[in-house]
């Protein structure tokens, strides 16, 4: 995910809570010809969390808002002070998912009014796209 300073995110998952990372790659580093070290910080406990959570991750189109998708429940977080990996430390707020176990994506809309999940196929259906409008 990209913030509205050309700061990219990358979310990890792993099979514990001290091992799943949020790591930043500021804007001057993205020519870079050099290795660069990415910042990173633990996410922070969150509930309904599976060893292969989070799935995917988004900030609105504004960089105000953050979304993060797990199996179970979508974390959303005001971002606070133009830091997500601040806002990230405070409180957050569940809003329901109707992709549970299949779940692959999470993005704004271009206005950052609404948002989509995807969730995945199988065998026998097809993959979905679920919109979530503001109330």
């Amino acid at each position: 995910m990209v913030d509205r300073h050309g700061n990219v995110f990358i979310v990890q998952s792993h099979t514990n809570d001290n091992d799943r990372l949020i790591g930043r790659l500021t804007a001057s580093q993205w020519n870079s010809t050099h290795t660069v070290n990415l910042v990173t910080t633990n996410l922070p406990h969150l509930p309904h969390m599976r060893d292969s959570d989070p799935k995917s991750a988004d900030i609105s189109p504004d960089g105000a808002e953050l979304l993060l998708l797990t199996h179970h429940t979508t974390f959303y977080w005001k971002i606070l002070d133009d830091s997500v990996l601040t806002s990230i430390k405070h409180h957050y707020t569940e809003l329901p998912t109707k992709t549970s176990k299949l779940v692959k994506g999470i993005a704004w809309d271009s206005r950052g009014r609404n948002y989509y999940e995807i969730s995945v196929g199988d065998n026998t259906t097809t993959p979905s796209l679920y919109i979530y409008h503001r109330l």
